[in-house]
């Protein structure tokens, strides 16, 4: 019976030492965060949030002439393979993004759709 734990104990180990390369890692931790769409106007703003659980908010927010200023927030789940990042709504949708060399988060079916990220605090939205 000693055995037995013995090889689940090394069993056990030897998974959660291979489960996660080193580069899934920090794939995840450098998208971790809040990230800006920079071709938004003044009066209006697009934000990804990735949260550390694989859940994000997509946030969309615009003020109208009057100054009256609507938001919404839809959230979303969330993978990293390859260094592409597939964001699933609703459990349908889904898009497909990559970090360049740049730093950027591009869409990648729009090269000129691009996030900077702007804070790697995303504790405000969860």
């Amino acid at each position: 019976m000693k055995n037995l734990y013995t090889f689940f104990a090394i069993l056990i180990i030897i998974s959660a030492t291979t489960s996660c390369s080193k580069d899934d890692i920090d794939q995840n931790n450098n998208l971790l965060g809040v990230w800006e769409r920079n071709d938004f106007s003044d009066n209006s703003g697009y934000k990804l949030v990735f949260g550390s659980d694989n859940t994000g908010l997509e946030i969309y927010v615009t003020e109208s002439s009057s100054g009256e200023i609507t938001s919404s927030a839809s959230p979303f789940k969330w993978e990293v393979i390859d260094n592409m990042v597939t964001v699933i709504a609703n459990d349908t949708s889904q898009e497909i993004y990559k970090i360049n060399s740049e730093g950027k988060l591009v869409l990648s079916t729009a090269e000129n759709s691009s996030f900077n990220k702007v804070s790697d605090d995303y504790s405000q939205y969860y």
